[in-house]
């Protein structure tokens, strides 16, 4: 009993004390800017349009929670083929490194701390992804964590490198039109929120109309933009969905009339978190061609992400009121 007794012990005590730390890290050049590559990097949300996993396992399913893109912001997955995780948002320096902690609760526990860190390179961007943590046990002894994930990082990175030079090749050059626009009237939720919390603000406020059974009409979902403070990181804004004139606004719901008369319209093409050189672009028309803005600033949301999954594609009018 002892020649079996003995040998198990000393297994399972070298089991329990063995450890070995791990670091995975891959990279890659992509000939796009570093601000285009840092926006796909920085919002989970993005990452679906160039994971690796959610490439290779249709089963999956995201969560999401927090600002995306601010620290603490999160998402967890579940899926029939490859378990279930979450990441959370641990550090950002903007535009060059966004750190994360990722967790795997099935098939098997464990835990990393994750990096991918941005360099301009001539006008290109370096893309190093990694990560690091501690494999215990049995884990220590038979699994190689660089040949495990090291190929899904080099995945990864061409897939992250294909969605970006799509973005840049698809960009549609802006221009400036001076339109006619129609009184309208428009159901809406309006508050003073801070700009972080914009993408949580429209999702759960265009939830709320939606619900409350009034028809659109005349239009399309829209964010009006009535001050935007970036000193203060504060924003008195405004979900709307237009409706007909006869609509009744039920309590809690305000209805706001945009008079018709000149306006300034960009179609633009691209991820709405990108949409700001469109509305500096409107700034700089208005200062060269002595216009006075009116507002607010009117942002029509034409493409439905539900449908079209590409953000390249999706189409926003960026409307100024003016006179």
């Amino acid at each position: 009993m002892k020649k079996i007794i003995i040998p198990i012990l000393l297994s399972l005590i070298l089991l329990s004390s063995c450890k070995k730390d791990y670091q995975v890290e891959r990279s890659i050049l992509i000939d796009a800017p570093k601000d285009l590559v840092w926006e796909q990097i920085k919002y989970f949300h993005n990452w679906q349009s160039w994971s690796p996993w959610y490439a290779k396992d249709s089963t999956m399913i995201w969560t999401f929670e927090g600002n995306d893109g601010d620290l603490e912001s999160s998402y967890s997955w579940t899926s029939e083929d490859s378990g279930s995780g979450s990441m959370l948002n641990t550090g950002v320096v903007e535009g060059e490194e966004l750190l994360y902690q990722v967790q795997f609760f099935k098939p098997f526990k464990s835990q990393s701390d994750g990096y991918l860190k941005l360099k301009d390179v001539n006008g290109s961007t370096e893309v190093v992804w990694g990560f690091t943590g501690t494999n215990k046990g049995i884990f220590a002894l038979f699994f190689n964590m660089d040949k495990m994930v090291g190929p899904d990082f080099e995945a990864g990175l061409e897939l992250l490198k294909q969605h970006c030079l799509e973005l840049e090749d698809t960009k549609v050059e802006m221009a400036v039109e001076v339109i006619n626009l129609e009184e309208q009237d428009y159901i809406a939720i309006r508050e003073n929120i801070d700009i972080s919390g914009i993408q949580n603000f429209f999702a759960r406020n265009f939830g709320a109309i939606m619900e409350t059974g009034i028809e659109m009409q005349g239009g399309y979902p829209s964010g009006f933009y009535y001050t935007w403070d970036v000193e203060n990181m504060q924003s008195d804004m405004a979900a709307a969905i237009p409706i007909a004139k006869a609509s009744d606004v039920p309590e809690g719901f305000s209805r706001i009339t945009i008079p018709g008369g000149k306006a300034l319209l960009i179609n633009y093409y691209g991820d709405y978190n990108e949409i700001g050189p469109a509305h500096e672009l409107m700034e700089s028309y208005m200062l060269e061609n002595n216009l006075e803005y009116i507002g607010p600033a009117i942002e029509e949301y034409v493409s439905d992400p539900m449908e079209e999954s590409n953000p390249s594609k999706w189409l926003t009018r960026v409307i100024y009121p003016v006179k």
